[in-house]
């Protein structure tokens, strides 16, 4: 990452450099890295994807891969990569091949979400699309019944020890077994509203989801206690967690806000309150070992901030981009972050 000051900032806000920008056909809808780091893969709403090489910054490969946009990105090992559309399918993509290995259709409607292995279970996929989880092999097949989930899954996360999967939905948040063959749930985290999305905290110790009516809900996972949070200024897009599992990152609006969740938990703490943005969030990522998280907002303006640091300081840099902010990944070694932008930009700080 390349950083200098912005001398015309009365804060003295260091300026985040982007060492690569590249223009692209369309709308950044999602970022991934390769496992090994060496690729950026990138879809857009125009269902294309590209490879760009990271070291080089040159693009590998383009090619269309959904007639409709691309609605989600995992990496899998050996460079594979997993997408799903807007179409409604489900394709797999090794590196070097403009035709898929293999190509499902989970269901009826768009794929939203999609996992990769988790933990101890690897080369597994789920797959949400309207209001069904399919559990597939990097092959493209079940491993088990639907889930099924009582209206459209809005959030996917596994559990740190894999093979358990916690899902989203109207109602709450539901846990679902990659090896039981029940349509059922494990257990249950029930709340009467709309979830937005959810994560499972890096120990498994607590979940956490999101809803309509913009606050944020913590259960201790084990004995299922309740800590509800309300008062964001708008709906609550995202949450994560720190590797640590100290803090959960929350956006909504144009906030930030971080709940201490070490020891006893957030009950009776107050959270770091974070308002750099001049405009409603649209992404955030969190390093994968570190303590760096940055969030991107629809005027572009995207910020890195480190978890450590108390409220405001924690804001180590800034980059003025001109289009929104859509897609933001680390990579797997946290030395390098990619942002992609509505007008088609792709970045790497």
């Amino acid at each position: 990452m390349e950083m200098e000051t912005e001398m015309e900032d009365p804060r003295k806000v260091r300026a985040l450099k982007p060492k690569v920008k590249l223009l692209l056909d369309d709308y950044i809808t999602a970022l991934v890295w390769s496992v090994d780091g060496s690729q950026v893969v990138a879809g857009t709403a125009a269902g294309t994807l590209y490879r760009v090489d990271a070291s080089t910054a040159q693009i590998l490969e383009q090619f269309p891969a959904h007639a409709l946009g691309v609605t989600a990105l995992v990496s899998g090992q050996g460079g594979r990569v997993f997408s799903g559309g807007q179409d409604g399918k489900l394709k797999a993509w090794s590196s070097g091949r403009e035709k898929p290995d293999f190509e499902i259709s989970p269901g009826k409607g768009s794929v939203q979400h999609i996992l990769y292995g988790g933990g101890t279970e690897r080369n597994i996929l789920a797959v949400a699309e309207g209001k069904f989880i399919t559990f597939l092999n990097t092959e493209g097949r079940e491993l088990r019944p639907k889930a099924e989930l009582p209206s459209t899954v809005s959030g996917l996360a596994w559990h740190y020890q894999g093979g358990i999967l916690l899902a989203a939905s109207y109602g709450g948040l539901q846990v679902f077994g990659v090896k039981k063959g029940t349509t059922q749930a494990l257990k249950t985290y029930d709340w009467k509203g709309a979830f937005w999305c959810c994560a499972w905290s890096p120990d498994g110790k607590w979940v956490a989801g999101a809803t309509q009516e913009k606050a944020v809900h913590i259960w201790e996972a084990e004995t299922g206690e309740h800590l509800h949070m309300p008062g964001y200024p708008g709906k609550v897009k995202f949450i994560g967690w720190s590797r640590d599992g100290q803090w959960l990152v929350t956006a909504a609006a144009m906030d930030l806000l971080l709940w201490d969740c070490s020891g006893d938990g957030p009950c009776g703490r107050q959270p770091k309150q974070l308002m750099a943005h001049g405009d409603t969030i649209a992404s955030c990522a969190l390093q994968h070992q570190g303590s760096l998280f940055a969030s991107g907002d629809e005027s572009g303006r995207l910020i890195l901030w480190d978890a450590r640091q108390p409220g405001e300081d924690g804001l180590i840099a800034a980059f003025p981009g001109e289009s929104e902010i859509g897609a933001t990944a680390w990579s797997p070694d946290d030395k390098v972050l990619a942002a992609g932008s509505a007008d088609g930009s792709l970045y790497l700080f």
